[in-house]
């Protein structure tokens, strides 16, 4: 399993901070509820900075923590802070600074949702501040690349997507749209003991039915399209069905 990641941020906490709020938060479930799989309070009420994965909160296992009782760091002015964690070892880095050092031994769980600003469980803990240049990675940076961003370098130009780019909208969409619809041509591939041939005439005739299907009365298509899947499953060694589902 993957257990390799750095998230890295600016903050501006408010006059407001330290409360018990949350800065971001990873969960093993899609609502939110599950484990624990990536989360910092930065700082928790008791200015301490949490940063905790995979549960919580066995410091062998799941946390590192470090007191920062210079309000100057979490509030009234920019900080920027990197979260590293690599294998075992797991690191806090403050303007470019590694300020903590630590092992725990879980292994990153799964992050099946993701909240920026705020804890799993009803959008609770909510931040108090701004938050600026958000940005995961799923291998731990080196030094220099987290000295680079806290001095101002953009996520983008510490690790590009360049090479895996052969069109880049970038400059087309530009003020205009966050999205962009792209199409990847694709062969789908029978399975391996199927001969090349079959699998080929099952993809044939089923381009054809679609094409008919507008064409054809009713009654007539569903007869197609069920003598169709009767002779795919019959292709493929299963029993063909009695009677038309």
């Amino acid at each position: 399993a993957h257990d390799t990641i750095t998230i890295s941020l600016w903050i501006f906490g408010d006059a407001s901070e330290p409360q018990p709020t949350s800065v971001f938060y990873g969960s093993s479930a899609s609502d939110g509820s599950g484990i624990r799989s990536l989360n910092v309070h930065l700082p928790w009420s008791d200015s301490v900075i949490y940063w905790d994965t995979a549960g919580c909160c066995d410091p062998s296992l799941h946390r590192v923590m470090i007191g920062e009782p210079d309000s100057t760091k979490w509030k009234g002015r920019w900080n920027h802070y990197a979260f590293v964690k690599d294998g075992g070892a797991k690191e806090i880095w403050q303007n470019g600074s590694r300020i903590l050092q630590g092992i725990n031994t879980a292994a990153l769980t799964p992050v099946r949702s993701f909240f920026i600003g705020a804890f799993g469980f009803g959008n609770s803990l909510v931040y108090h501040g701004l938050i600026d240049d958000f940005a995961v990675w799923d291998h731990a940076l080196t030094p220099a690349q987290i000295q680079a961003l806290a001095s101002g370098a953009t996520p983008l130009e510490i690790d590009k997507l360049d090479p895996l780019i052969s069109t880049d909208l970038g400059a087309m969409m530009r003020y205009r749209n966050a999205s962009a619809y792209v199409r990847a041509p694709f062969v789908l591939a029978g399975p391996a003991d199927r001969p090349a041939s079959a699998a080929h005439e099952l993809q044939r005739r089923l381009r054809l039915l679609a094409q008919r299907r507008g064409s054809l009365p009713p009654q007539r298509a569903r007869l197609a399209w069920l003598q169709l899947r009767r002779s795919c499953r019959a292709d493929e060694g299963q029993r063909p069905p009695n009677r038309g589902d």
